[in-house]
């Protein structure tokens, strides 16, 4: 029986890597499980583990897998991988005198960007869960040792994709056959209830604009300025309307494009929100415009306030969004996002509508409860 768990992560802001494990972290305690985290800098994460109670310490350690270049020197590669495996070999004993007492049982690795937890399970023999978040493609990365990188998640005891999609580029990639696909908790039972309480209040407030939102990390592959240029269009109908875009990065491009499209007082840039339910709560619909998602919590969190999405039909969003059931889809750019934003926009039943079966979906699949079932099953297994 796993009664205690080491953790990495390899940020500590509260995006959504973290927001999962926060999640994952919750259901341990509520297990009596003994969890202790290591991650590279204090911040929204630290602060919040110091709330529920789980001992944290800073350390820190390098990543093997990096910003891809238009030409690849393999050369190049494997040493920027040797260096930064040497360097996460030399940490691990410095890891172990500040776990102190701490014996772990399992060693969790909350993303696939990084090898230090693999590396320390290996060293003192010990069962290693890696999760695969992301898709290297939705940050133009790649792995600067493939083979080191396929052999290494081959040892592992098992490797978690939060996604089919990520299942099968998994397989696909790697040939791997310790693949076990897991959906992220999203929110437990009573947030849920929470939630609901919290957008009747908010619907009491008189908002006479119609409101769209694209939330995340500012980012090219995040299509800010698909969204942008879609409201453009929208705007010209509407003028009624805004555009929120929601979270840190850097706004500057985006700026300048709102600036030649004469819609700066009509798009506004909030930052990161701790709270991004703070934001949701302001919308009529949500856009999710990335491309290679390896899930989407955006779309998830949008539908846990009945908020209907429209998302590319790409990646992971894809397998969550049913079109015209709990959302729509579009593949192609900015002019038929328009026309699915123009159509939410002129058939309120259908927006309300999907808005319910979006989340009668999130109930069925992402809540606590679920994950809580499936994730402890997998790791007694071990």
């Amino acid at each position: 029986m796993i009664k205690s768990i080491l953790f990495f992560t390899h940020y500590s802001a509260l995006y959504g890597a973290n927001r999962s494990l926060i999640k994952i972290l919750e259901i341990c305690l509520k297990e009596d499980k003994e969890l202790f985290v290591i991650m590279p800098k204090p911040g929204g994460l630290s602060r919040e583990l110091q709330k529920m109670g789980v001992t944290w310490e800073i350390h820190k350690f390098k990543g093997w897998i990096g910003k891809e270049s238009k030409i690849s020197f393999s050369c190049i590669d494997n040493f920027r991988g040797n260096r930064n495996t040497n360097f996460n070999l030399k940490q691990i004993p410095k890891i172990k005198r500040k776990l102190g007492d701490f014996q772990p049982d399992l060693v969790c690795s909350n993303t696939s960007i990084f090898n230090i937890g693999f590396l320390y399970a290996q060293k003192y023999n010990k069962p290693h869960i890696w999760f695969v978040r992301s898709h290297p493609d939705h940050y133009s990365f790649k792995w600067f040792q493939k083979e080191y990188t396929q052999n290494s998640l081959k040892e592992s005891e098992v490797v978690i994709a939060i996604s089919h999609f990520l299942k099968e580029f998994l397989v696909k990639e790697f040939s791997l056959w310790n693949v076990k696909q897991l959906y992220n908790a999203i929110l437990s039972e009573r947030e849920l209830e929470n939630l609901d309480k919290r957008k009747r209040n908010h619907s009491l407030l008189d908002e006479k604009v119609f409101t769209f939102g694209i939330v995340g990390l500012i980012h090219p592959e995040k299509g800010q300025e698909i969204a942008v240029r879609a409201f453009a269009n929208f705007h010209k109908l509407y003028p009624k309307s805004k555009l929120l875009i929601i979270g840190a990065g850097k706004q500057s491009g985006l700026k300048k494009i709102i600036r030649e499209l004469n819609l700066l007082n009509n798009v506004v840039f909030t930052g990161h929100l701790n709270d991004p339910f703070e934001g949701f709560l302001r919308l009529d619909v949500s856009l999710v415009c990335s491309t290679n998602e390896g899930l989407g919590r955006v779309a998830l969190e949008s539908m846990a306030l009945r908020i209907p999405v429209i998302g590319r039909d790409d990646g992971a969003t894809s397998e969550l969004i049913n079109h015209g059931e709990n959302g729509l889809l579009y593949s192609g750019g900015h002019e038929e996002l328009f026309e699915k934003m123009v159509y939410l926009y002129k058939n309120e039943d259908k927006r309300i509508a999907m808005g319910e079966l979006g989340r009668k979906f999130l109930e069925t699949n992402f809540t606590n409860e679920v994950f809580s079932r499936k994730f402890l099953k997998v790791i007694n297994k071990l």
